[in-house]
């Protein structure tokens, strides 16, 4: 029952804010977007991500309804949240890197991708979370730059 809800959050509440961050990090650094698609199996030249980025990052900003205050609140909202994920860790419901649950998997993706925004890294740094993130997925693609999200 603990899976379901820790996996039904992710989804409808933690995956989002996510999401928020990365979006409006991208209209501030479009730039970055390139970093992100290293890997890809359908790579981009990087001249052409850097020309496409601002309008990307515009139109996903608005898709996902995020700009700099929504940014802002997820930010705040940030530390509880990972204290949750770090509970569910704590309480055994997640956190098996040997046997990953889907509630594993994907609470994890979502921190060790908010691990790539260089603002968050130090709400994130020393948790549990950030942990099993690294465990998990320990290579990802992407890196915010500094100073792409709003100040808290």
């Amino acid at each position: 029952m603990r899976r379901e809800e820790a996996e039904r959050w992710g989804d409808e509440v933690f995956q989002q804010v996510a999401r928020e961050l990365v979006w409006v990090g991208f209209t501030h650094s479009p730039g970055a977007m390139v970093s992100y698609g290293e890997h890809s199996r359908l790579p981009l030249p990087a001249p052409a991500v850097r020309a496409i980025a601002p309008a990307i990052a515009r139109m996903g900003a608005r898709l996902n309804r995020t700009d700099a205050g929504v940014a802002r609140r997820a930010l705040q909202a940030l530390p509880a949240q990972l204290d949750k994920v770090d509970g569910w860790i704590a309480d055994g419901t997640i956190g098996d890197p040997a046997r990953p649950n889907a509630a594993d998997l994907q609470l994890a993706s979502t921190v060790r991708l908010l691990m790539t925004l260089v603002d968050a890294r130090p709400l994130i740094d020393g948790r549990r979370c950030a942990e099993l993130a690294t465990a998990l997925f320990p290579d990802t693609d992407g890196v915010m730059p500094a100073g792409s999200l709003p100040t808290v």
